[in-house]
């Protein structure tokens, strides 16, 4: 079996209101779906913090070859922060890589 290794990505939290906690969530895994239903080796999570209530982490990764810029520009990509913006406020965007296994 090819896998492909998912060594690059994105990681963006942000922090919402209690009115739009649930707005958030839905939008979220809306998107999620998109992400994972695009055919493009890539992984998506979402996961909120256990210490302080309605902060909200999004990573999404892809392979190491993959255009950065190019998914950027995706128009799911600028839901994404359509949303953050719309409905909180962003805490941080962070470009990451992780190691290759071995």
């Amino acid at each position: 079996m090819n896998s492909v290794e998912l060594t690059r990505g994105i990681e963006i939290s942000f922090r919402t209101r209690p009115a739009n906690r649930r707005e958030v969530i839905q939008a979220l895994e809306t998107l999620r779906e998109r992400v994972l239903a695009s055919g493009r080796p890539s992984d998506c999570q979402i996961s909120e913090d256990l210490t302080e209530t309605n902060v909200f982490r999004w990573s999404e990764w892809w392979p190491e070859d993959s255009d950065t810029a190019a998914i950027a520009n995706t128009d799911r990509f600028r839901a994404l922060l359509g949303a953050v913006r719309l409905l909180g406020s962003l805490e941080g965007f962070h470009h990451v890589t992780r190691e290759k296994e071995s």
